[in-house]
């Protein structure tokens, strides 16, 4: 399985279910196993999610306001939004330093 590189130790210690739940810029991210500091998705990541996901809100209101769809198509765009945008955090960006100071 190809592991994924640290952004403090550069060392390839990452699997790609650590990098899948490592969390946003404002998490606490995963734990490197090599220098121990804490590792999240970087903001590319961030950026994405918040446009897929924003799309995926105006087309549900559009539904709900319209009648333009059913219901079970608005859950589903934001269903597939949210899966889209793990799997592009997890294939395409790369992991970050993390921000926040309490870790």
């Amino acid at each position: 399985m190809k592991k994924y590189e640290c952004p403090y130790c550069h060392e390839k210690s990452f699997s790609f279910f650590q990098k899948l739940i490592a969390g946003g810029m404002t998490s606490k991210g995963v734990v490197c196993p090599n220098c121990g500091k804490h590792c999240v998705k970087g903001l590319k990541s961030t950026i994405f999610n918040s446009i897929v996901m924003g799309i995926a809100f105006i087309y549900t209101i559009i539904v709900f306001v319209t009648d333009y769809g059913s219901n079970l198509s608005a859950l589903i765009a934001i269903v597939s939004a949210y899966v889209l945008g793990k799997l592009f955090s997890a294939f395409v960006c790369d992991l970050d330093k993390n921000n926040r100071n309490d870790v």
